[in-house]
């Protein structure tokens, strides 16, 4: 893991933007690549999205992860003589200490689990389509980290993919989101992005983070 938490609405928008991009979506431009992908998630996202007090937040929780251990793993990178035609220096030796073929060791923290929870709300049958080309979850799947052995979906009678009916946040919510809310020591507030995509600094809010409890909040929705 690269962050604490996996956001079900990002993993959904990658799949989603991959699926009507095709090998365009590799190659987004370095400037104004939010403006298309948001236009894509407006027009395609099978997440429900509400609005509140102006902020638009799609139904998708965060990550729950059970049974969860965390630790660390070690990831190590060493040149190997198969990649010399790579090297575009005539020099008969290869510097291992910089550039593109220096060697490393990469200390990442993981997360061991048997199963990880989402809640979400939305199409069904689309979001069922789109969570099956999700084969890993978390960084270094290359390295076989984060396989997905089946996906369950389960329909429940509460929408828990934003505020749970015990108080729990179950993703980033713009604190000016609640037309009420109490702080205190059970809620946890920082500056993160609340809604796809996460890189865009137009999103991010100061925001109560996931898994914070609340005791008094109210959320007003209004046509999105």
């Amino acid at each position: 893991m690269g962050f604490p938490w996996i956001h079900f609405d990002a993993l959904i928008a990658h799949v989603l933007l991959r699926r009507e991009m095709g090998e365009d979506y590799y190659v987004l431009p370095s400037k104004h690549a939010e403006k298309e992908v948001e236009e894509i998630l407006r027009k395609h996202m099978p997440l429900k999205r509400s609005v509140f007090q102006g902020y638009e937040i799609w139904h998708g929780s965060v990550s729950f992860f059970e049974e969860e251990i965390l630790g660390g793993a070690t990831i190590y990178k060493r040149f190997d003589s198969r990649h010399i035609c790579f090297s575009k220096t005539k020099k008969k030796k290869v510097d291992l200490s910089r550039g593109y073929f220096k060697m490393y060791a990469m200390r990442f923290p993981m997360i061991v689990t048997r199963r990880v929870i989402f809640y979400a709300c939305g199409d069904k049958e689309e979001i069922e389509e789109l969570v099956s080309n999700i084969p890993c979850l978390g960084k270094k799947r290359v390295v076989g980290w984060g396989a997905i052995r089946k996906v369950e979906i389960e329909e429940i009678e509460e929408d828990r993919s934003i505020v749970s009916r015990d108080g729990t946040v179950m993703r980033p919510i713009p604190i000016l989101a609640f037309t009420q809310i109490t702080i205190d020591k059970k809620v946890h507030v920082g500056k993160v992005a609340y809604r796809p995509p996460y890189w865009w600094k137009k999103n991010v809010e100061m925001c109560v983070l996931p898994r914070s409890k609340l005791k008094k909040w109210k959320l007003e929705e209004k046509s999105a």
